[in-house]
């Protein structure tokens, strides 16, 4: 009984500093340094290894999340270091972590501290096929907005991260679609470049856009699909 009572008032204490560490909108608008990093990707999967890892980190759109977040909070979101890392193609930059068997494979950004954003995507282990996710923005070792939830696959999850970050209703400036790797992407004025490293990656990216975006030339105004 007294194990129990300790790790009930263990949750709550880490509840607690989390929501105590959670920002409000009034929070973003004052932040002065409004540039973070991609530092850290987490694909968990017992059993698993270092190149399944990679595969699954290759078909991850992430500039597409990062798009989302971005716009949410006013920030500019460098995924620099994770595209390099992606474009070398090399597997042994990944970490690992587990028991017996290897569980936890991880890409880790050069910052130890500053704005950061940190994306975890683990398998739960009862069988049920179901992936749980945490996506979180720090700054200063702290969690300033997270977006957890549970999942059958990726699609799934970056459609949960549209709607919990409001992407879907916000309008979005893209540049003509051509069958090409590399796609450059305009918002707020600002032209970025999202980078896809395998016509795979691509195509799911697209097919998730179009799902909640109608896709027009980079002249016009996107508007969301449901419009």
């Amino acid at each position: 009984m007294n194990k129990m009572i300790c790790r009930i008032l263990l949750i709550i204490s880490v509840i607690t500093m989390t929501s105590c560490s959670i920002w409000s909108t009034r929070d973003w608008d004052g932040l002065k340094n409004r540039t973070f990093y991609l530092n850290g990707i987490t694909y968990g999967n017992r059993g698993s290894n270092k190149e399944e890892a990679m595969d699954f980190m290759k078909d991850l759109p992430v500039d597409i999340i990062m798009e989302c977040l971005a716009k949410r909070y006013n920030i500019e979101i460098d995924s620099s270091y994770y595209n390099k890392f992606i474009e070398n193609n090399n597997h042994k930059k990944i970490s690992t972590r587990g028991g017996f068997q290897d569980e936890f494979f991880s890409w880790k950004g050069p910052f130890k501290s500053g704005n950061m954003v940190q994306l975890e995507y683990n398998k739960k282990n009862n069988g049920s096929g179901i992936y749980s996710y945490t996506l979180s923005l720090q700054t200063d070792g702290k969690n300033r907005a997270v977006f957890v939830g549970n999942a059958d696959s990726v699609e799934t999850m970056i459609k949960e991260i549209f709607l919990k970050t409001d992407c879907s209703s916000t309008s979005v400036t893209l540049a003509k679609i051509k069958s090409v790797v590399h796609k450059p992407v305009r918002s707020n004025s600002r032209t970025r470049t999202i980078s896809f490293p395998s016509q795979k990656n691509y195509d799911k990216a697209i097919k998730l856009l179009k799902e909640n975006f109608t896709i027009i030339e980079d002249t016009e105004q996107a508007k969301p699909a449901s419009e």
